[in-house]
């Protein structure tokens, strides 16, 4: 007597593929607010580099006046998400606004008042034949009030 033996049917039932489909979609959503966070650090990690750069770069090569007698504001744009730096008394600040400020206050060679400073539309690296190291960066003079 011989026996025959059915061939098994190869391929996935639609519960299994509805399983596998179910937990890609789990695990996209535990991994892609992390994956956002991690490319928004990389923009404004990239905003602070260039924006200090620049800053190093036009300090070097302006005639500026003394430290602390003119501020600035740094504007770096990155992939279309623009950060706004202050640069007080020389030193560039790594705290990054995504609105453009309006003014801040500041103490200033000791003073004990606080110093307000407001932000002017006045780009300074630019023109004089200073060439920028980056397009994306603007550097604002501040005024004081």
């Amino acid at each position: 007597m011989k026996t025959f033996l059915k061939k098994a049917k190869r391929g996935f039932t639609i519960t299994e593929l509805v399983i596998v489909v179910v937990v890609i979609a789990v695990l996209m959503v535990i991994l892609l607010p992390t994956l956002m966070d991690s490319v928004n650090e990389d923009k404004q990690d990239t905003a602070i580099i260039q924006g200090r750069n620049e800053w190093t770069f036009y300090s070097a090569s302006a005639d500026l006046p003394e430290i602390g007698e003119q501020n600035y504001l740094s504007e770096v744009t990155v992939d279309g998400t623009t950060m706004y730096f202050w640069i007080i008394t020389g030193t560039f600040v790594e705290i990054p606004q995504s609105e453009k400020p309006e003014s801040i206050n500041v103490t200033l060679d000791g003073d004990s008042a606080p110093t307000a400073l407001s932000v002017t539309d006045t780009q300074v690296n630019t023109g004089n034949g200073y060439q920028p190291a980056y397009d994306n960066v603007k550097i604002y003079a501040l005024s004081q009030e």
